[in-house]
């Protein structure tokens, strides 16, 4: 039966006890108050060695006996529907085994990229010339990649079913979208202030450095063995099963080791393509195993993006500073996706009434997937914007204003931790001198939900020599999960990091849920700490554990090992029911050339229980690099006229490199934060939101004493090209001109 137990939460110079529900058999919770000896301190990856000499084994390394090689042939543009595909010529190809047409005649051609047919040959060569012989004849068709154009009445529409390219998303306020916008604009009425702005982000392909990619075995008992670049070990097993009509006991899922997924990785194929099922049908009809890995193109074409935004916002506020009101209306496109395109705006801040209307706007590019806190970064750009601009109006100082909009106890305390290590009143006090060089600062906040939740197992076996094993079947993607769960069981037995050895990413271990929504250690965390304690009391007793304990009892046990297991039950009552950051932003903008540098980054951040501070601090330095990167740099560029990607390289489509990479510092905030019994959320999707909303107000704080000190630059990627134009803009209103 469930229990009322007492914890301590809260952080440094905030704590208070509560009252907990706790299931029957979970153990004392990790409060405040715990004293704990691995967890919380800084240590390095169980795997860094083996990833660091090439020793880890992904995807792209498996080499097995008569591996054969796959391709897939794409449509090279959008159009009407298929007419005729001619693979003849491949079929008769040298080395190769294997062709299947995957689009059919009177099927329509949506994009560029669209799977046509496989080719699987001896070699990737021989593959490679194989797909260049074969033809289709595809009727010719509008082309609508242009956004605007798109949502036109009357545009040629994407979906024949469709007689409207435009549809409208489901999250508009508080109830109906009209009712809510009625509710804002009487509101607005007593507003001294009204800002109206419109905000842009651009699409942001997938561009994890392992592509998508499977290698695929039949076994003798009629099943397959796949190994995948994936985020969903049991979502590729559940796939492959139903894909070929086999039992899940006959597929085994093996991902070790991935080369990064930020939400286009969930199952065997990529989002906008059915290569990994294909693989699986030749390997199956061939008896070989067959190896298919898109190229960094097909990455671009059908492995995912981040949708576009285009944000018509209306803040307002009164004369002493309190928002009444604040509405949103939003489109963008997620390619042939017929939904996903909304933004998280506004969230995090007391606004008045709010309202938001949000819609999709389907064209003729690759799907949209999930991507690292999806609609956050689109909304957080806008909405930080927003309060900055609304601070300049009232003459406010942007911290004190979002001290005054925001009640979140730990953000609060983040705010004015941060600005005191960032030096963020000396800096914005800094004159910025004449010349071509300008700094400036500028700060936004971030925001998660997740604290896991119950349905996976994390097992741990005792040996009689002392050492223990610790599995489940999760992926870690790059996240450190295998570092977290040998920190937690060390904790527990009173062992050292190095002597809890992590088995993850292999379906025949215990259930694990996908790396998506900042859930998978908060989810098995706590699992792993519940089969930890399970093993110390069976195996330990009452005994103190300890190194030398441990060993000792081990070798008494009867067997060679004893294996226990741990769940999790709902998350209980927490002190917060999110995560909390913000992030400081140093910026130095060239007026002459428009080039601009990111100098520093100060990130605080809340994960609830911070188990590992060195994996952590990781998660943040990646999510704020890649918050730069798309600020400043990424953009999918189409080709109006023949509806294909023009930059679908890393190349043209240019990302942060290490020149790139300002000063990163990372403060973790320890929140004790019960909800499970190690008080754990979820770390990798909340620092990835605030970074480009803060580098937009750090540029336009550099521009303040350029022209009329309007210039501002609302348009992602904050290309150097965008902020001249903000300066020229800034300048001509100085003059009085437009």
């Amino acid at each position: 039966m469930p229990e009322k137990r007492k914890t301590k939460v809260g952080f440094a110079g905030e704590t208070r006890e509560i009252d907990v529900t706790v299931p029957d058999g979970e153990p004392q919770i990790w409060g405040a108050d715990a004293k704990l000896r691995v967890v919380g301190t800084r240590v390095p990856r169980i795997d860094g060695v083996a990833k660091a000499t090439g020793r880890a084994e992904y995807t792209t390394d498996v080499r097995l006996k008569g591996l054969c090689h796959a391709r897939v042939f794409r449509a090279p543009s959008p159009g009407g529907k298929v007419r005729s595909i001619d693979v003849s010529a491949a079929e008769k190809a040298p080395g190769v085994v294997y062709v299947r047409v995957m689009r059919q005649p009177g099927q329509p051609v949506l994009m560029e990229g669209q799977d046509l047919a496989i080719v699987v040959a001896e070699t990737p060569d021989q593959a490679e010339d194989a797909i260049r012989l074969c033809k289709a004849d595809i009727e010719s068709g509008p082309v609508i990649v242009d956004v605007e154009t798109a949502k036109e009445s009357g545009s040629p529409t994407v979906h024949a079913s469709s007689d409207s390219n435009v549809r409208r998303g489901g999250r508009g306020g508080a109830g109906n979208a009209d009712a809510a916008f009625a509710k804002a604009d009487e509101a607005m009425k007593r507003a001294d202030i009204v800002l109206e702005r419109t905000y842009r982000t651009q699409v942001q392909t997938h561009s994890a450095l392992e592509p998508h990619g499977v290698v695929i075995r039949p076994d003798e008992d009629g099943g397959v063995t796949v190994w995948c670049s994936t985020q969903g070990t049991f979502s590729v097993r559940d796939g492959l099963s139903g894909a070929l009509k086999i039992d899940q006991s006959k597929v085994h899922a093996i991902a070790e080791h991935v080369g990064g997924g930020f939400g286009a990785k969930f199952g065997v194929n990529a989002h906008g393509s059915s290569f990994g099922n294909e693989a699986a049908r030749a390997a199956m009809s061939l008896k070989r195993p067959v190896r298919c890995i898109l190229d960094r193109r097909e990455e671009h074409l059908v492995g995912g993006n981040r949708p576009s935004s285009v944000q018509q916002v209306r803040i307002g506020a009164t004369k002493a500073g309190e928002v009444v009101a604040y509405t949103a209306r939003i489109y963008g496109t997620a390619g042939i996706s017929e939904g996903g395109a909304g933004a998280s705006n506004p969230m995090i801040y007391g606004l008045g009434a709010t309202a938001k209307d949000e819609f999709t706007v389907v064209t003729q590019a690759g799907p949209s997937t999930a991507f690292r806190a999806p609609g956050h970064p689109q909304g957080s750009f806008a909405l930080e914007q927003a309060i900055d601009e609304m601070a300049a109006a009232l003459d406010t100082d942007p911290l004190e204003f979002r001290l005054r909009l925001d009640k979140n106890p730990v953000r609060r305390w983040q705010y004015q931790e941060g600005a005191k290590r960032f030096g963020w009143a000396e800096k914005r006090k800094r004159a910025n001198g004449k010349g071509p060089f300008r700094r400036g600062v500028g700060m936004g906040s971030a925001v998660w939900y997740n604290g896991g939740g119950p349905g996976a197992t994390v097992s741990v076996t005792a040996h009689r020599d002392g050492s223990v094993e610790v599995s489940n079947g999760a992926q870690d993607i790059g996240t450190g999960t295998r570092t977290v769960l040998a920190v937690i069981v060390a904790e527990v037995l009173g062992l050292d990091v190095a002597d809890v050895k992590v088995n993850l990413g292999r379906s025949e271990l215990p259930f694990g849920p996908g790396s998506g929504g900042s859930t998978t250690a908060a989810s098995i965390g706590p699992c792993a700490r519940n089969a930890a304690e399970a093993a110390r009391s069976a195996v330990l007793g009452e005994a103190k554990p300890s190194k030398a304990a441990w060993k000792s009892a081990c070798a008494k046990m009867e067997g060679e090992s004893q294996t226990f297991t741990g769940g999790r039950g709902p998350a209980y009552e927490r002190y917060q029911g999110q995560t909390a950051g913000c992030q400081f932003v140093e910026v130095e903008v060239d007026t002459d050339t428009g080039v601009v540098r990111v100098v520093k980054v100060l990130a605080m951040q809340d994960c609830g229980r911070v188990i590992d501070a060195l994996t952590a601090e990781s998660q943040v330095i990646g999510a704020v690099i890649g918050g730069i990167s798309w600020a400043l740099f990424e953009d999918r560029v189409m080709d109006p006229k023949t509806g294909r990607l023009l930059n679908g390289d890393l190349e043209a489509y240019r990302i942060a490199g290490p020149r790139d990479v300002p000063d990163v510092e990372v403060m973790m905030t320890d929140v004790a934060n019960a909800g499970n019994s190690v008080g754990m959320m979820g770390l990798g999707e909340p620092p990835a939101i605030p970074t480009a909303g803060a580098i937009a107000n750090a540029i336009a704080h550099a521009l303040s004493g350029v022209g009329d000190g309007s210039a501002r630059v609302r348009e992602a990627p904050m290309t150097p090209a965008r902020v001249i134009a903000a300066i020229e803009a800034a300048e001509r209103a100085a003059k009085g001109g437009k």
